[in-house]
């Protein structure tokens, strides 16, 4: 998986045309396929948060949020 940052967002691709991310805010995990034109809402914003952590912090958040439910 490649990772990027920019700012509060965290996004983590899974391939080149699909990915796991928060919003601009940080907050929220949402699953993007760019080929079937498909967003979808896996964490509500209240329920997931990366906002105001350390980089690393952010990026590993994520990653065990994806590893405790399985869905990569």
């Amino acid at each position: 998986m490649n990772w990027e940052i920019n700012g509060e967002q965290v996004i983590c691709w899974v391939n080149g045309t699909q990915y796991y991310c928060t919003n601009e805010k940080g907050e929220g995990i949402f699953f993007v396929d760019q080929v079937r034109n498909d967003r979808r809402q896996l964490a509500g914003t209240c329920q997931f948060s990366v906002r105001g952590l350390k980089r690393e912090s952010k990026k590993s958040k994520l990653r065990r949020w994806i590893a405790e439910r399985e869905v990569y």
